[in-house]
């Protein structure tokens, strides 16, 4: 899941780094991986990770799924690469 058109709480706020994409893990379930496999639904954490660009920060929320990862060292260093500032 990607959260798109966040909004800051303070108009008055000062943005410190670019915008934010955030980013939430879903446990890990065999339909939705043949569904994927099968072209039957998007591949999310990959759309994410497209969208970050420079000056901006990916932001992901793992909700305790021990069973999966969304990061490593290739696509950290693919998002920095690309200017990304950050990933939290």
């Amino acid at each position: 899941m990607v959260i798109q058109a966040t909004k800051a709480l303070s108009a008055t706020a000062q943005r410190l780094l670019g915008g934010a994409y955030s980013a939430c893990t879903i446990p890990v379930r065999k339909d939705l991986m043949e569904a994927t496999a099968c072209g039957e639904r998007p591949k999310l954490k990959g759309g994410a990770i497209a969208r970050v660009s420079a000056c901006e920060v990916l932001v992901v929320a793992m909700n305790g799924e021990s069973r999966s990862a969304f990061l490593g060292a290739i696509i950290i260093t693919h998002l920095l690469a690309n200017g990304s500032v950050s990933v939290v």
